[in-house]
């Protein structure tokens, strides 16, 4: 007899634990978005209120963590975009796709392209209806691995830039990136 009574509270101790773990495990599997409140089930003990207490808390830290990093992000996205501002040299940077992740009016301004044109494309897929854009591709094609002069043509005038280009590498040395500068040296051939 006392064996079925152990049986018996057992299974109803599992069924008072086991559905709530159930919806709890259901509402972290729905990947809830930083920030946003966890929906986790009303408990019905004191254990299962401890632990949705404990994974609210944790969810709160997870969620100021995220946006304390994106905070973070924006304001270095927002400086490198002043570096690139106030860089005399038009650059590009590539990511390992070869994909524009970053540019400079300057760049735009040489290629006769708008930044909708060039964000998030593959360098090799840029427009080129411009004698520039085909001529910067072109280059870019050869490669720049040691500083080439090349002449562009810009508001009627010719104008001579050097080309040089770099690889951005991972902590383990794998390239991640390239930056191609394009420093104005007219006056210096001149």
């Amino acid at each position: 007899f006392l064996i079925v009574v152990t049986i018996e509270i057992s299974n109803h101790l599992a069924s008072i634990l086991a559905e709530p773990l159930k919806q709890i495990a259901d509402a972290l599997a729905s990947h809830p978005k930083p920030g946003d409140q966890l929906d986790l089930p009303v408990p019905t003990s004191v254990e299962i209120q401890l632990l949705a207490n404990e994974l609210s808390s944790l969810w709160r830290r997870v969620s100021e963590t995220d946006r304390l990093n994106l905070e973070q992000i924006l304001a270095q996205k927002n400086e490198l975009q002043t570096v690139l501002a106030s860089v005399e040299d038009a650059i590009l940077v590539v990511d390992d796709a070869d994909r524009v992740i970053h540019h400079n009016v300057k760049l735009l301004k040489l290629l006769r392209l708008s930044g909708e044109d060039v964000q998030g494309v593959r360098w090799q897929d840029l427009p080129n209806a411009e004698p520039n854009a085909r001529q910067f591709k072109s280059l870019l094609e050869n490669g720049v691995s040691e500083a080439k002069v090349v002449d562009f043509r810009l508001d009627g005038s010719l104008v001579s830039y050097t080309a040089r280009q770099r690889s951005i590498l991972d902590r383990n040395g794998e390239r991640i990136g390239t930056v191609f500068l394009f420093r104005d040296v007219t006056e210096q051939k001149s």
